[in-house]
């Protein structure tokens, strides 16, 4: 699991990556607003803790671009606003949970599944997408053209459906290989570019109209 943790204290903030550490979780740390929102809209996590006291851009400016930009990751809102206010102000802007700070470790932990888990059993319920004459079912792990399927190796496979997941955002190199290649594989752009290009070839999308390449920024399927 991909966990993101946007907070200013920076003790607060170690003593929650090494908490999910221990279980495994790969954790990003940003302790200001404008590197935690560019982390949440750039990088796929499958949860999100977010302060809302933050330097440079709080907490709500956050929850808000990344609603705005169709990003449905679980958020989970941590702070030392207490009130009932403020918590009803977060979950109607968007935010999946909400917890006050200081909170039981144990409690935090068990929030942050529950979304997870939450956000995981509603991802299920869609799991076909269309993009023109093109269909991907991500429970048989096919893709279809007209109704005839098309052979992709599994990295491809893998790219395809990321992307496609993705539809209509712009994923960066950077996410892709975050998301796609282990630590002990070698990415280069070179095999990046030809994946794509293959990908193209097999969809027969010579000119880009599906997968769409943004100069400078990555692909955008759709």
């Amino acid at each position: 699991m991909k966990l993101l943790i946007v907070e200013d204290e920076v003790d607060l903030a170690e003593l929650m990556r090494e908490l999910f550490e221990e279980i495994d979780y790969k954790v990003t740390v940003c302790h200001d607003g404008e590197e935690g929102a560019y982390y949440a809209c750039e990088y796929p996590f499958d949860a999100i803790i977010l302060d809302i006291m933050l330097p440079k851009m709080n907490g709500w400016e956050i929850l808000k671009t990344i609603r705005n930009k169709r990003i449905q990751t679980p958020v989970l809102m941590l702070t030392a606003l207490g009130e009932v206010e403020d918590r009803v102000k977060g979950l109607n802007k968007g935010a999946d949970d909400y917890l006050p700070k200081p909170c039981d470790p144990r409690e935090l932990v068990a929030r942050v599944k529950s979304a997870i888990r939450r956000a995981s059993m509603s991802s299920e319920k869609t799991d076909k997408i269309t993009i023109g004459s093109l269909l991907l079912d991500m429970t048989a792990q096919r893709v279809e053209k007209n109704g005839v399927e098309i052979q992709f190796t599994p990295k491809e496979y893998s790219i395809f459906e990321y992307l496609s997941i993705h539809k209509g955002e712009i994923v960066t190199k950077d996410a892709l290989q975050e998301h796609l290649w282990n630590e002990d594989e070698s990415f280069w752009s070179d095999v990046l570019r030809t994946h794509i290009k293959n990908i193209r070839k097999k969809i027969g999308d010579k000119k880009g109209t599906f997968l769409k390449t943004i100069r400078g920024k990555g692909y955008v399927m759709g």
